[in-house]
């Protein structure tokens, strides 16, 4: 008598979460996958399977990158309309409070204790600042340390704005984002 039997691989759909893509460098919806090794008997499946892997691949631009299963407080089973900053804090609340830190900044407009006669352009170079931030944060790049730096910007002086300012930018452009 033959028996067939083995395994096979299946790729299970579980939902959808909203997530930075590193491709893409923004937000976008995410599929997230599970795969799974399943016993058959004559290619019929005895059981769930054994979960091997869960991934993320983006709707857009199909780049798949393993899953960390902590970093989501929910996983969505349809996508949702609406924008997709506010759907994030469903999702992915981490991420929802590092860019809540960043509308924040955006917000900042310069009126420090240190303020000089030539300190030209202070809201621009904190707005190019916040710029870069969020490209960094987007293309999955932890920015904390940086926005605690960027959150006492009404207390710097100019020179020290000037100089945090050139050191992000350098930082950027060492993490190929330009």
């Amino acid at each position: 008598m033959l028996f067939v039997f083995g395994t096979k691989d299946d790729a299970r759909q579980r939902g959808f979460v909203v997530d930075r893509c590193a491709e893409c460098r923004a937000l976008r919806w995410l599929k997230v996958i599970d795969r799974y090794t399943v016993w058959h008997l004559y290619f019929v499946p005895i059981g769930r399977g054994t979960l091997e892997a869960s991934v993320s691949e983006c709707t857009r631009c199909g780049t798949t990158l393993a899953l960390d299963a902590e970093r989501y407080s929910e996983v969505l089973p349809n996508k949702v309309d609406g924008p997709l900053d506010e759907l994030v804090v469903q999702t992915t609340p981490g991420l929802a409070r590092q860019l809540g830190r960043l509308a924040r900044l955006e917000q900042i407009r310069s009126e420090p204790a240190y303020r000089s006669v030539g300190d030209a352009g202070p809201d621009d170079l904190l707005s190019t600042a916040v710029q870069r931030l969020r490209a960094l944060e987007l293309s999955g790049v932890d920015c904390g340390p940086w926005l605690a730096r960027l959150e006492r910007w009404p207390r710097l002086s100019p020179n020290e704005r000037e100089l945090l300012a050139a050191e992000l930018s350098g930082y950027a452009r060492a993490m190929g984002v330009g």
